[in-house]
């Protein structure tokens, strides 16, 4: 079941600056709709790799003392159970007042297997406890039967979390940002990024442009090599050293074929990549958790 809590809704409602207008009552005639035109930043990555710090921090670092944003829970280190659960939406303070506010989304993480995160533990409590309060916080604004879930593995949460979200996220976000901490494995990264967009696009009808795409190395360490923070010449790095791997890689030759029978000239995984997004960005300088004014810097 595919539910709605209004979150959306709630973000936008409450950052209205025409509804934060003391004259809005009177003019609430000639308002009509909101016309603002919000943006998304989605957040995927794998279960522990600091997606929701990441987003904390952003939001933390653009608020002012005497303002109040939300921002997500942050799991304890060393916890075995995942954190956040299905997709969370947060408000950016600095455009939330804007006619282009900007959102983002903190999205389960990857490979958290069929253990039920934390917060999906503490919601379901609130809302068993809302039931008697008629807490509107809690409440499901919608909800939508997923026909194609009709047999055991489609009805799994690992399986919603690694095909569902990302590929809703990829319709409509206009920047997505891949979380890890193993820089060894980002050849994997771009194989999710490929499989995640092809199956977006093959099977959406309003796709009205192709999102940006930045893959952030969390928690970087003190003493890393090369350039961490020149985000241009590690983009050049990465997909120089992974370029050939077009023609290597099971799912990037697949992908690979069906462009060049479409008339694309694809000869490095740059090529490929492009096909799914606008723009693609290797930052390899988020730093560790005691390294703040660096993080604020990057």
């Amino acid at each position: 079941m595919f539910r709605d809590y209004g979150r959306f809704t709630e973000l936008m409602t409450t950052t209205d600056p025409m509804r934060k207008n003391p004259g809005f009552l009177e003019q609430v005639a000639d308002i009509g709709r909101d016309k603002r035109t919000p943006s998304l930043v989605s957040f995927v990555g794998q279960t522990g790799s600091g997606k929701s710090t990441l987003i904390k921090l952003l939001i933390d670092f653009a608020v002012s003392s005497k303002e109040a944003y939300p921002t997500p829970v942050i799991g304890p280190r060393g916890e075995h159970l995942p954190t956040s659960d299905n997709v969370h939406l947060y408000m950016e303070p600095r455009t939330a007042s804007s006619q282009g506010p900007l959102l983002y989304a903190d999205c389960e993480g990857l490979e958290g297997g069929e253990r039920e995160p934390q917060s999906a533990f503490f919601r379901k409590k609130r809302r068993a406890e809302a039931s008697k309060t008629s807490d509107p916080e809690c409440e499901i604004r919608s909800e939508r039967e997923l026909k194609w879930a009709n047999e055991p593995r489609a009805k799994s949460r690992e399986f919603a979390v690694v095909n569902l979200y990302p590929r809703l996220l990829y319709t409509f976000s206009d920047v997505i940002v891949f979380v890890l901490r193993n820089p060894r494995v980002i050849e994997h990264v771009f194989e999710r990024l490929v499989q995640w967009a092809a199956a977006a696009i093959e099977t959406s009808s309003n796709q009205p442009a192709l999102p940006h795409a930045i893959i952030a190395l969390n928690a970087t360490e003190h003493g890393l090599s090369g350039h961490p923070w020149d985000v241009v010449q590690n983009t050049e790095t990465i997909l120089s050293d992974l370029a050939q791997t077009v023609d290597k890689n099971d799912t990037f030759k697949i992908w690979a074929q069906f462009w060049r029978k479409r008339g694309r000239a694809i000869n490095s995984l740059y090529d490929l990549i492009t096909c799914y997004y606008s723009s693609i960005q290797v930052h390899l300088s988020v730093p560790t958790h005691h390294r703040w004014p660096f993080t604020n810097a990057s």
